[in-house]
């Protein structure tokens, strides 16, 4: 029988502690396609893509990429280009224009100046995002275009990891609707791993892999 293949991301030992919680997770393997994180509130969904997107060693005893180790600098340079991040929370600079913050993305991830304008065209357009919403301040927006905004910032660069915690939060059904589809390509085509915490059964219907949290732990 032949072995399959490994998973590309593999993280080994989670555990994080905060207060009384603890997030206590020995194994997570992530294959391209969609993985879908779900539990009760407070069960440790955020706390657990945090983990996965942190920079140092503290939150995983050990994190390997394609089968290589990768510790240290390695993380926040090779590896963190290769990974889009939505966070829960709308933490986003208010007074600055779009374009701006979609170029402030380009260049964390290593983009040059010259790749930085077509890199957030090529992602505005995954969701509908068009060019005169480039000039505007994030601030004058309303929140489901402010949500569309940091899922574009996640999407330069075309990472391989995506990551994105209740990214349905404050869309309309429209926008709802484009995203979902959106996801759905890129795991027909296997182009990426999309990690997805989300209350909504928005991507039920997608094929996916599920990991359940109780407690912090595995359920």
């Amino acid at each position: 029988m032949l072995k399959a293949e490994p998973s590309p991301f593999v993280w080994r030992g989670i555990d994080f502690r905060r207060r009384k919680f603890r997030l206590d997770v020995p194994e997570l393997n992530i294959d391209h396609g969609l993985t879908l994180i779900a539990g009760p509130n407070g069960a440790g969904k955020s706390t657990l893509l945090y983990c996965m997107i942190a920079s140092d060693n503290r939150a995983a005893r050990s994190f390997e990429w394609y089968g290589t180790p990768v510790a240290g600098r390695a993380i926040t340079s090779d590896f963190r280009r290769q990974i889009g991040y939505v966070p829960q929370e709308k933490v986003l600079p208010l007074a600055w224009r779009v374009e701006d913050y979609l170029a402030l993305a380009a260049r964390a991830r290593g983009l040059g100046s010259s790749h930085i304008k077509g890199a957030a065209i090529r992602a505005a357009n995954m969701l509908e995002i068009e060019a005169a919403y480039f000039g505007r301040r994030i601030g004058t927006l309303s929140g489901g275009w402010q949500r569309r905004g940091q899922i574009c910032q996640a999407l330069i660069g075309d990472p391989e990891l995506l990551i994105m915690d209740e990214p349905f939060s404050g869309l309309d059904y429209h926008a709802v609707e484009m995203l979902r589809g959106q996801v759905g390509c890129w795991v027909d085509e296997s182009s990426r791993a999309v990690v997805v915490a989300d209350h909504s059964a928005a991507l039920a219907e997608i094929p996916h892999a599920r990991m359940e949290l109780r407690n912090g732990r595995p359920s």
